[in-house]
């Protein structure tokens, strides 16, 4: 499955944007802000769903239009599948997969098509970015696991859950300085043993002595109880006074007030409000009947005071119709002076044309000039050929100006070029080649060197260790220490697995029986075939040193080979790294040369085709000038015969006239003939527009006679103004006399129904009065207040009587639990004939709140104490119980004897046991050991293969312990680290290795593109190489997108030869590449 293109509709900063991609390693190019995240984030988002508004700085937004894009994907098969989402309703997005035959599907489709992946596990393994690479939680996902913690036969967790018990046992019989494992216990107990045989021998007769001290303790105790019985319910008793004191002041002083305010036993509810309202009502109401009959007033003048405007309206319709005719009378007399002074100006114009045409140019000949349309063409025709020619010429000469330039311009590069001669090289093409080919061969015969130097290292202490080994066992008895370790591997191989099988482990016990089994036959055989394991050490010493041998020469010719191809080109011997450096400056220097001369020659080259643009340019201007000579002779007879001067006047010399010229002549003449007809007309038009305004006139004089209206102007305008002035003042007095008689009677009638209700509200108020036994409305506030006050006086004495009298009764029952009388009095009362309230009241005031409060600290202290002392002889009587105790239960001098004789018994049992375990256990070790190295699952292995590239052989080997969820490392020295203890670059490799081997495991699932988010940047500059190299070996198994702000990968992609296409983002606005 590859991606083909991305069709971005909106998402985050980008708009309307596409890319397509090809096979292979696609590196996506871009600085900062230009998208890259965000284009790996559409492409999940896509695939697997937008991300929840809960994170909206991963969610990408945009602040408007489409939210959303489409993706299409290519199978193995080539069959084409486009996969759009776009947020509508669901949060996720709504996702359609358009299917090669047109069909559409959903998400269940997607889900299948890539492969029943979940986007935790493609976020981790195919799309991730430096923030995932650098955790190693994101490996840890269930589906993930499954490739990386289980081995490919067996099961690790089981054997490990074996390894832990057997750990467990042992620590369970015996822990060096440890006292509760079994072994230590019993020591202890051997230990305590001897010593209580030691005391029993000393002790005397001590029993009734202490029977009697515990007596006198027990009578001691029951005394402080009563103590503390007595203080702990007097504090209880404070306590209670205490807390309900300000309720008892509280109610003496709800007792006091209520013995001063009026016994008032009814009054009207929610009675100021009503009064208020009564009131305000009342003084509203009074209120308005006054403004009312103050405008009935007023409007009663307004009507006494009218005039007569019957005359106005009478003529209304002539009046109406002056004024609206009187706009028609102002433009006919304007049109009338209009026409006048168009005619006069339109004689003045002819008048001005025949001067400006020339003498001897009159009315009559103007009128038989031709001006026709064919005439026109004519001239048009000449000035479209002669304006052609003209611009002709002028861009012939342009074109030889900019020859003329260029070829001046091409000259002066071409001389500042040749005085910029870059530096010649010292060394071709071909040499550095081939001296770039020796550099690769001695990189690599050095770090051959380094491998075989390691391994040589290796081998000098392995037959250092079988020498010494030979010469150990010859010393010692061989035959007898062979026989017994047969033997015992036997014994083992059989005890070991029943053991994990009686623990409930039958997988591991299976597992540690295979692996023993073989240890041991392994031995029989050896032993069989070789009854000395001396002949054994010594073959394999020989084969060693053989190795060794043929290693160091091996190496002895690498290094002079080395020394060969560093001596041939001058260098230091293993100083690779200067060599580097001095062949990439040859280099550089050679691209110089070759660029510097590709562009001198490009130079000469545009020099001499600048000089035969300029004969050209040349040649072609003289053609065009013949030609504009010839064209102007057969303009000029066309005047002639036409009457018109074939030259300019002075100072334009003798050129003949232009056929623009001549258009503006023809149309200067044919705008005096329209002059002449506009004259005749505006003469006719003025006569019609006298007449109307005659007739205008003569009818408003009637009107103003009719009207008696006098005005002393005598302007028509003013005259017609003053008619229609006082006409609509006319109506608007007549309209104002009808609405006045109309409110009169609105007016009177509502004075009249204020007066009723002013009424009915005054009764209101004199009912609420006598409902509250007030005379006035003083008196009525100052009893509804102290109505309200008795109310909540009484409410809260209800509430206080009620707390009062509860702590009555448990003041009684207090005093009764503490054996007191209750024929007590107060004051010569008994408490019996009291109820509640009278006691509490009796108690509260025989003393006051701080009295009872110090009572309260003195009793609280006392208390304290008392507990302390019965806690201190408790302790002293346990102490006594225990030791009356030991002495009652005390065994004699034989049993304490025996008893000590059983614990070493059992002491020898155990230690057996141990031994047995800790040898189980070893060995299982060993089994362990041996399992992980041979049984490793494949992806770790993958995962082996990649580290070991991407680090040049440092590190060659990843592993999983058996049981546990962790990952190791191997060095090329054999020590072993975990990701915590690597640097970061190493760490960060380490964990793309392994990505690399689950997107290489999970390629029988599916196949997917492998999307990278600039994932070199903790890498040096040897790793990145190799890295990349890696990255090539994946590129041809599947699509590869790589996201990098960094312009020089793209250089180390192609110095490492490594096929891939560019697509540059731009920093804000990305274009498709």
């Amino acid at each position: 499955m590859r991606i083909e293109e991305i069709h971005v509709y909106g998402f985050g900063q980008l708009q309307d944007v596409s890319y397509r991609f090809r096979d292979g390693i696609n590196v996506i190019e871009g600085l900062n802000e230009a998208g890259k995240t965000t284009l790996m984030a559409f492409i999940r988002g896509v695939l697997f769903g937008f991300e929840s508004r809960r994170n909206p700085e991963l969610r990408y937004e945009p602040e408007g239009g489409t939210f959303g894009g489409a993706v299409v994907l290519t199978d193995s098969q080539g069959r084409t599948y486009r996969v759009e989402r776009i947020f509508r309703r669901k949060i996720a997005g709504d996702v359609t997969v358009q299917l090669p035959d047109g069909g559409e599907e959903g998400e269940a489709f997607l889900h299948r098509l890539l492969g029943n992946m979940n986007e935790k596990v493609f976020k981790n393994i195919f799309a991730f970015g430096l923030s995932e690479l650098q955790r190693i939680d994101t490996l840890q996902e269930d589906e993930i696991n499954q490739f990386i913690y289980t081995a490919g036969t067996g099961d690790g967790n089981t054997i490990r859950d074996a390894q832990k018990e057997l750990s467990a046992m042992e620590q369970e019989l015996f822990r060096p300085g440890g006292s509760k494992a079994r072994i230590n216990r019993k020591l202890q107990q051997i230990r305590e043993s001897t010593q209580e045989l030691n005391r029993l021998k000393q002790e005397n007769e001590q029993y009734e002595q202490l029977v009697q001290q515990l007596e006198e303790l027990d009578r001691s105790i029951e005394q402080e109880e009563a103590r503390i019985e007595s203080w702990r319910q007097d504090i209880a008793v404070l306590e209670k006074m205490l807390s309900h004191y300000d309720d008892y002041t509280q109610y003496i002083a709800v007792q006091d007030r209520l013995k001063t305010l009026p016994d008032i036993e009814n009054f009207p509810e929610d009675g100021v409000h009503r009064l208020e309202t009564f009131v305000r009502n009342i003084r509203e109401w009074k209120a308005q009947i006054h403004d009312l009959e103050e405008q009935r007033d007023r409007v009663r003048e307004q009507l006494d005071s009218a005039d007569d405007v019957t005359p106005l309206l009478d003529n209304r319709v002539e009046i109406e119709d002056l004024r609206d005719r009187f706009n028609s009378f102002r433009e006919h007399q304007e049109q009338a002076e209009q026409c006048l002074q168009n005619a006069r100006r339109e004689q003045e114009r002819v008048k001005e044309l025949c001067e400006k045409l020339g003498p001897g140019w009159t009315e009559e000949k103007l009128t038989s000039f031709d001006t026709s349309v064919v005439a026109k063409q004519a001239v048009r025709t000449f000035a479209s050929e002669l304006g052609e020619l003209e611009s002709a010429r002028s861009l012939a000469q342009h074109e030889r100006e900019v020859a003329q330039r260029n070829v001046e311009r091409q000259a002066e590069q071409l001389e500042a070029w040749l005085n910029r001669e870059a530096p010649r090289p010292v060394k071709n093409k071909e040499e550095l080649d081939e001296e770039h080919r020796h550099w690769e061969q001695a990189n690599d015969l050095t770090q051959q060197l380094a491998s075989l130097d390691h391994r040589i290292a290796g081998l000098k202490e392995k037959v250092k260790e079988y020498e010494e080994t030979e010469a150990a066992l010859s010393r010692a008895n061989r035959h007898a220490h062979s026989s017994v370790w047969k033997w015992v591997s036997l014994g083992l191989t059989l005890l070991i697995p029943v053991f994990v099988w009686m623990w409930g482990q039958p997988v591991a016990a299976m597992v540690a029986f295979g692996v023993l089994a073989l240890l041991t036959v392994r031995e029989f055989v050896q032993k069989g075939e070789n009854g000395s394991p001396v002949h054994d050490l010594r073959q394999k010493r020989e084969a060693a040193q053989g190795e060794l041998h043929r290693l160091q020469a091996d190496a002895d010719h690498k290094r002079e080979t080395l020394h060969e191809l560093c001596r041939k080109h001058g260098q230091v011997d293993g100083d690779l790294r200067t060599w580097e450096n001095e062949l990439e400056e040859a280099k550089e220097t050679l691209r110089q040369w070759e660029r510097w001369k590709e562009q001198r020659d490009e130079k000469e080259r545009e020099r001499a085709q600048a000089q035969t643009r300029l004969a050209e340019a040349e040649y072609k201007l003289e053609q065009v000038e013949a030609v504009y000579r010839e064209k102007c002779e057969q303009w000029e007879s066309w005047l002639k015969t036409r009457g018109l001067p074939s030259t300019h006047v002075p100072p334009e010399g003798d050129r003949p006239l232009s056929p623009e010229l001549v258009l503006d002549v023809m149309r200067e003449i044919e705008a005096a003939k329209d002059a002449l007809r506009r004259t005749s007309d505006y003469r006719s038009e003025r006569a019609r527009h006298e007449q109307f305004v005659k007739e205008y006139i003569r009818k408003l004089q009637s009107v103003l006679a009719q009207t008696n209206v006098e005005v002393t102007v005598t302007d028509s305008e003013y005259q017609v103004r003053e008619l229609s002035r006082l006409l609509e003042e006319a109506k608007e007095e007549a309209n104002r006399h009808r609405q006045l008689r109309q409110k009169l009677e609105e007016l009177e009638d509502d004075v009249r129904k204020v007066a009723h209700r002013l009424h009915v509200e005054e009764e209101e108020l004199s009912r609420l009065l006598q409902q509250g036994g007030a005379e006035n409305e003083e008196m009525f506030r100052l009893r509804a207040e102290q109505y309200g006050e008795r109310k909540r006086l009484e409410q809260e004495q209800k509430l206080i009587t009620q707390a009062l009298s509860r702590l009555g009764k448990e003041l009684r029952h207090l005093e009764h639990a503490q054996g007191r009388g209750t024929d007590r009095s107060f004051s010569g009362q008994p408490r019996h004939e009291l109820d509640d309230i009278q006691y509490v009241q009796k108690v509260m005031s025989q003393t006051s709140k701080g009295e009872m409060e110090d009572e309260l600290l003195s009793l609280q202290e006392k208390l304290r104490e008392g507990r302390e002392r019965e806690k201190a002889l408790r302790h002293e009587r346990a102490a006594l119980s225990v030791k009356i105790e030991q002495l009652a239960s005390g065994t004699d001098l034989s049993e304490q004897n025996q008893w000590c004789q059983q614990l070493v018994t059992d002491l020898q049992e155990d230690a057996r046991e141990w031994a047995v375990v800790a040898l189980t256990r070893h060995i299982l070790q060993r089994a362990m050991e041996v399992y992980e190295k041979e049984k490793q699952p494949g992806v770790l292995k993958k995962a082996s293969r990649y580290l070991q590239e991407m680090t040049e052989g440092r590190y060659h080997r990843v592993l999983a312990p058996i049981g546990e969820q962790t990952l190791k490392v191997e060095r090329q020295d054999g020590r072993r680290f975990e990701p915590a203890f690597l640097s970061r670059g190493t760490v960060e490799q380490l964990y793309l290795a392994m990505r690399f081997a689950l997107v290489e495991e999970y390629a029988s699932q599916v196949v997917l593109p492998l999307i990278l988010d600039d994932i070199f940047v903790n890498f040096d500059p040897y790793r990145t190489r190799a890295a990349i190299r890696t990255l090539e070996a994946i590129g041809e198994m599947r699509q590869v997108l790589f996201f990098t702000c960094h312009a020089h990968l793209s250089t180390l992609f192609e110095e490492e030869r490594v096929p891939y296409e560019r697509i540059a983002l731009t920093t804000h606005v990305p274009q498709w590449q």
